[in-house]
């Protein structure tokens, strides 16, 4: 996670950064199955000076800037003039969100909701209930005689597609946190918190429709020293390996690269042999266990929400919950799909956000594009999405987050690691925010954290 210091009259602090991702030495464990104990809006003013920090190293530079986007300060990096100053756009050529603004339409209510997912080669969506249940909602289109969507309508079925309910503790932070299915959408994932303690990952095998319950198998299980900044949320990349986040409330653990707490972890579930739940990945940075845990991919959390990738550039979104700072991180992917994140150290342990350093930086390490401060009331941040939808085009390139209690969606919209605009999007769900995920047309849907289930449709 980042540096420095404290947060004042609510304002949010909105990092423009140096992405330099350093690679540690490529080593790593034997493999084994894992059971083990670990320790605003801003437009294009100021920060066209600053364009060139893809290249710039260590070298950052940093603006303050309240939610209504006003400047209060500003530190600008030495540019690098080896690289011609481009015009700072998003990847959409957008350098604002104005003017985007979306609505929301009520499917209908559940359970908490905890993460959200859509499955390849069906146009349902699946949610994940917190007590342990997963529930399909079904989506039938009407179509005229043209053959295009007159109407759609969703069915929240009754009947849970799995129930996990008793081999889980529920809780504040616990419970059913993470579902995900693989490219193909044969399997099924999920992450919870057992009965015994710590995190465990499964993986089902789909029978078109179904659950093939019997199927059931263990991919990992993580001890945890404490039932706080677990984790939890997964995701396929799209390099098709799992991920897998994991948390550390002590900072002691994210800097060691011997544990698998305060990481994300990355797998290849298909991959296993010798009676192995799983394969190391060949780029994974200590895939030979000397110098570090073979499943480690990123260090320096301290309490992940959510992880999604950008489906056109493979970059990472990643925000964290530290003891103060909500964070936004954008890891991107120099090398294409797959590389995004590798050998990365957000901090977390040494150094919180970038307003919030304990000890040093540790090397390597990138600040967060986005955070804000908890200290005066404001709430835990609620990510997010790449967007790369049809339905708002203004909107295409945006990262769309909230927080746990004004239910207000937020855009984002950022070139490399300059933020060009950071604005509210038109909603107000009535509610608190629970979860924000991709449906299976690319469209946004938003869960309430009390249960209600909504879709996200061009406003106003």
């Amino acid at each position: 996670m980042g540096a420095g210091s404290g947060h004042r009259g609510g304002s949010y602090f909105v990092m423009v950064s140096c992405h330099a991702e350093r690679h540690g030495a490529i080593r790593s464990f034997s493999r084994r199955r894992i059971r083990r104990a670990a320790g605003y809006r801003i437009g294009v003013l100021a920060v066209l000076a600053s364009i060139l920090l893809g290249s710039c190293g260590d070298r950052s530079a940093s603006t303050r800037s309240s939610m209504s986007g006003t400047t209060s300060s500003s530190r600008t990096a030495t540019a690098d003039t080896r690289v011609p100053p481009p015009a700072v756009t998003a990847s959409n050529g957008a350098i604002s969100l104005e003017g985007v603004l979306l609505r929301v339409d009520r499917v209908g209510a559940l359970s908490a909701a905890s993460a959200l997912a859509a499955r390849k080669g069906y146009p349902n969506l699946y949610v994940a209930e917190r007590a342990g249940r997963i529930r399909q909602v079904t989506v039938n289109h009407q179509l005229d005689s043209n053959g295009n969507i007159r109407k759609t309508d969703y069915l929240i079925e009754r009947s849970p597609l799995l129930d996990i309910s008793r081999q889980l503790r529920t809780g504040e932070n616990l419970g059913l946190l993470g579902l995900a299915f693989s490219g193909d959408g044969r399997q099924l994932y999920v992450s919870f918190t057992p009965t015994d303690g710590g995190l465990r990952v499964d993986e089902y095998t789909m029978d078109d429709d179904r659950v093939d319950t019997r199927s059931r198998r263990t991919i990992l299980e993580i001890d945890h020293h404490t039932d706080g900044a677990i984790g939890g949320a997964i995701a396929i990349g799209p390099d098709g390996f799992l991920y897998v986040a994991t948390g550390d409330p002590s900072g002691g653990p994210a800097q060691d690269p011997h544990s698998l707490l305060g990481k994300v972890l990355r797998v290849d579930p298909q991959g296993g042999g010798d009676d192995q739940p799983y394969g190391i990945p060949d780029a994974n940075p200590f895939r030979d266990g000397a110098a570090g845990a073979p499943e480690v991919w990123l260090s320096g959390l301290r309490d992940p929400g959510s992880i999604a990738f950008d489906t056109r550039s493979g970059d990472m979104w990643l925000t964290d919950h530290g003891e103060t700072i909500e964070e936004i991180n954008v890891l991107r992917a120099p090398g294409g799909p797959g590389s995004a994140g590798r050998g990365a150290n957000l901090g977390w342990g040494r150094i919180e956000g970038a307003h919030g350093a304990r000890t040093a930086a540790p090397d390597g390490h990138i600040a967060p594009i986005f955070e804000y401060n908890r200290d005066r009331g404001e709430c835990p941040l609620v990510g997010g999405i790449l967007y790369r939808g049809k339905a708002v085009p203004g909107l295409n390139g945006a990262y769309i987050f909230g927080d746990r209690c004004s239910g207000v969606l937020r855009g984002l919209l950022a070139a490399t690691s300059v933020i060009l605009d950071q604005r509210e999007l038109g909603i107000v769900t009535g509610g608190e925010l629970g979860v924000i995920a991709t449906g299976p047309d690319g469209e946004v849907w938003l869960s309430g954290a009390a249960g209600e289930l909504y879709r996200v449709e061009p406003g106003p």
